[in-house]
Parts: structure tokens; sequence; C-alpha cells
């Protein structure tokens, strides 16, 4: 419903509703606290002593726009907690989950061919977000989503009618611009290939999927200035679109990060806002939480990960399971799944929620 509201310019409506957003999982977290893990909580707990101290010490604007990153950030990791726990679900529910994109497609495809939703931005469609990037996570999403229902023995063959619109849906992503998304796309029709050919994905290969964006931020300071990948990858160059365009960015998080290693700089890396991205999820989180936070943070990623791999006993659960680490992927270039992205992080939860329910149950 958000995405909708902004795709066809509802965007108060969309603001509203973003809020709202926020009011489930509240309630689910006073409903389940009892049960939390000591990582879970200790992550949740740091996160915010870190944040609280730092804009005190730095004079951070102390309000409750100050604390809405890290609020976001919590709220997806709560319910990638909780994940797993919802094993049993009712088949509406279940059938929300499923449809609900599929139908977010549809509308985005009309309002961009149909209501002439066709603006651009740095040569990019937005389609009403604030830019394409924002757009391009979106439609991969909707993409993944139109994919793992194609693979669901639970609806019919009518689904194969969709394929059009999954169709129209990459080349509207195409049309964004954004390597990051085109890449995950490409990283999760490596891994559908393998598991058609019965070549399931290691622990090590989830460890390596879990460790790619901090892997890769560190590399790619090191040699994206270097002749030799300035020449073998100029193909991927285009207008505003320059293999440096993460060097300032990346370069300035992990300045920060040498000197605000252990608790993280949330309040000075944003001028005292709290509105700071990085555009890599692990990058986002070791320079605004500190090193602590950031190891709780992989390691309930990599376990809840590791976990829906072993309970991924049919095709569809395991093609749930590569959509969402085709997201994480993703976040080697863009921070959306920790810093927020209108929501956007409960439909990538709802990969992993659906990766390990039994709909037996």
């Amino acid at each position: 419903m958000i995405s909708v509201s902004i795709v066809l310019g509802f965007t108060s409506l969309a603001s509203v509703l973003f809020n709202v957003s926020f009011l489930v999982p509240l309630l689910y977290i006073l409903k389940k606290i009892r049960i939390f893990s000591t990582d879970l909580f200790v992550l949740l707990a740091l996160c915010f002593v870190h944040v609280s101290i730092n804009g005190l010490y730095s004079g951070g604007m102390m309000g409750v726009n100050y604390y809405k990153k890290v609020i976001m950030f919590t709220t997806f990791m709560y319910l990638l907690y909780f994940s797993r726990e919802l094993r049993v679900c009712s088949k509406r529910i279940l059938r929300i989950m499923k449809m609900l994109p599929i139908v977010a497609g549809v509308i985005f495809v009309l309002a961009y061919f149909v209501l002439g939703r066709s603006q651009t931005m740095g040569g990019g469609i937005t389609l009403g977000f604030s830019n394409p990037n924002t757009l391009a996570m979106w439609l991969l999403h909707l993409i993944l989503y139109g994919l793992m229902m194609m693979f669901d023995e639970s609806i019919s063959r009518i689904k194969f009618l969709y394929l059009p619109i999954i169709i129209v849906l990459v080349y509207m992503l195409w049309l964004t611009l954004s390597r990051a998304c085109l890449l995950a796309l490409v990283f999760f029709a490596v891994l559908l290939a393998l598991r058609l050919f019965s070549i399931r994905p290691s622990r090590l290969i989830y460890f390596v999927i879990i460790m790619l964006p901090i892997i890769f931020a560190i590399v790619y300071l090191q040699v994206v200035d270097t002749t030799w990948v300035q020449t073998r990858f100029d193909f991927v160059i285009s207008e505003g679109k320059s293999l440096t365009s993460r060097i300032n960015v990346w370069s300035s998080a992990f300045d920060s990060i040498k000197d605000h290693f252990f608790f993280g700089n949330y309040s000075g890396l944003s001028r005292g806002t709290g509105q700071s991205q990085f555009h890599n999820t692990h990058v986002d989180v070791l320079a605004s939480y500190g090193l602590i936070p950031f190891v709780l943070f992989l390691k309930i990623l990599y376990k809840r990960t590791t976990e829906s791999a072993e309970n991924a006993d049919t095709l569809y659960k395991y093609i749930s399971l590569i959509a969402f680490c085709a997201v994480l992927i993703m976040g080697t270039f863009e921070a959306a799944m920790v810093a927020g992205s209108s929501g956007l992080n409960l439909m990538t939860i709802g990969m992993l929620v659906l990766a390990n329910v039994n709909e037996q149950e």
C-alpha cells in the first residue's frame, strides 16, 4: 500500500501508512519480549545506548527524527529474528503475503505505461519515488515475488499469465539504471540455476553472502582507482554512474569507523540529524552503531539464513530464501534494508517468512 500510494501520487497517504507500519511490529515486540534471545536484546539495547550517548556527546538533535533510522534498523532486526518463529500461519495471511506484491507489480506497470508516471532523474525512471535507485529496489522485490509465485505449487497454472508482467518489470528495472539491483537479480538467477541442477549452496556460501557487502567495500576502496579495474570494467560506466561513485561516501564512513570503532558515530556522521545513509548495509551498521552491534547483526543474519536453508524442504521455500539472499547482495550498494526505504524491509522479511512457514499446518 505504501509503494502503490507513492506510484499513484498519494504521498501524504504513503507517509501515514509508513508511520502506521511500525505499530504492528511494536505490538509484536511487546507480546514476544519474554522470548528474546540474549543476542537480540543486547543488539537492540546497545544500538539505542550508543546512539543516545553519541548524540548527547556531539550535540545531536535528540528528537523523534534523530532516532528514526535506529528505529528502522532495530525493527528490521527483531522482525528478522522472529521470521523463523512464524512456522504456522493461516492460509488467508499466506495468500495476502503472496498476492499483494503481485497486485502491486501490475499497478507499477499500469502507472508507467498507461498513467504516464514516466518521471526521470539522472537518466533513470523514478515512477514518483525520490530517486531511480529507490524505485529499483521496489521493482527488484516485486520481480522476486513474481518469480517466487512461478514456483508455488499451491497456486494454479493461471499464474503463468503473470510472466509478461515480470518481463516488463525487469525492463523497467533496466530503465532505472540501477547496477546494484540488476546484479542482485543476476545473482538470484545463478542460485536458481544451481538448484535446478540439484546443487545446494553450503553453509560456507551463505557465510560469504552474509559477509560480501563489507568485504566488497574494503576491496573496492583499495582497487577501484587502479588502471586494471578502470579498463576492464569500463562497460558498466554510464552517464552519472562512474566506477568511483562510492569512493567518497565509503571513505568518509571508514574514516569515522577508525575513530569510533567500538561505539559508532551515529550523530557525527549525520551532523546531529541521525539521517545518514552509506549505500552499503554493513558499512552503515558498523559506522553508525559500532563493533558489537555489527557482530551481532552478522550473527543473527547468518543464523536466520542458514536455519532457513535447512528448513527449505521444497523448491518454493528455496526460491524464497535465495530471493532474500539476492536482497542481501543488493545491500552491497544500497543500505535500505537497515536504513529504511518507505517500509521496503517489510517485504524483505516477508521472503524469509515464506521460506520458513509450513503450509501443511
